[in-house]
């Protein structure tokens, strides 16, 4: 009976989680981009996009700054900028340009996740940072781990839609934490701001992209569950 039990309380908490990564299927964060007084999120990034991936149209539903602010050495680090497209389309194409277009800058563009994906992602960092010291290809999206574009499941990567959808949803069972989450799907807003999350994204290996993931988890600013770094993998 308690087997039982735990087996449909998985299933819930995977369909939440589902329903959290739908709510924030279009939404981005910028890491790192220098905050000042009276700003406004929204201008930053269209500016960004404008101007650094040549996107003069984007639509930007929403943009704000999200999380604490975190002082570390006696600099103040600048927290990170959630913002909403209106289209999918325009999330995949910056997601493939963006290491081009953000190289040797400060700041990146990275995924919005959820608790759940994001504490697996954890759970698999020894995994990834050996892929890293191989350099190898990883990428992690929707709670998958992808090492040279084969998903990776326990010890051994394969591909293939079927072998895919099981291990996510073996992964979801294994590691979704138990949270519920209410309100609606604004970035960052509500239950968002409780619980954002942020995901590594698109660029290649190398040791300079190796050194920006490092910097980058060095000014992870406290309370807003994100982890700070790109994956060295490429959107298709």
């Amino acid at each position: 009976m308690h087997q039982q039990a735990k087996v449909l309380v998985d299933d819930l908490l995977e369909q939440v989680n589902n329903l959290e990564r739908k709510s924030r299927e279009k939404n981005l964060r910028i890491i790192g981009y220098p905050e000042t007084p009276g700003e406004e999120p929204i201008t930053i990034v269209k500016t960004v996009l404008r101007e650094k991936f040549g996107m003069d149209s984007v639509a930007v539903d929403n943009a704000h700054r999200t999380g604490r602010f975190v002082t570390i050495s006696g600099v103040r680090k600048p927290r990170h900028l959630i913002f909403r497209l209106v289209n999918y389309g325009d999330k995949h194409d910056i997601m493939k340009k963006k290491r081009e277009a953000l190289k040797d800058l400060d700041y990146f563009i990275t995924d919005d996740m959820t608790k759940a994906d994001l504490q697996k992602k954890a759970d698999l960092k020894p995994v990834i940072d050996e892929a890293v010291r191989q350099r190898k290809k990883w990428k992690y999206r929707n709670g998958q781990l992808f090492i040279d574009d084969r998903l990776y499941r326990g010890g051994a990567t394969s591909s293939g839609g079927g072998r895919q959808r099981a291990a996510a949803a073996d992964g979801a069972r294994a590691r979704s934490p138990h949270q519920r989450h209410r309100g609606s799907p604004r970035p960052g807003g509500g239950n968002a701001n409780r619980h954002a999350a942020a995901g590594g994204q698109s660029n290649r290996g190398g040791n300079g992209d190796n050194q920006r993931q490092a910097a980058a988890e060095n000014h992870h600013p406290p309370g807003d569950g994100q982890q700070e770094e790109e994956d060295n993998g490429v959107d298709g």
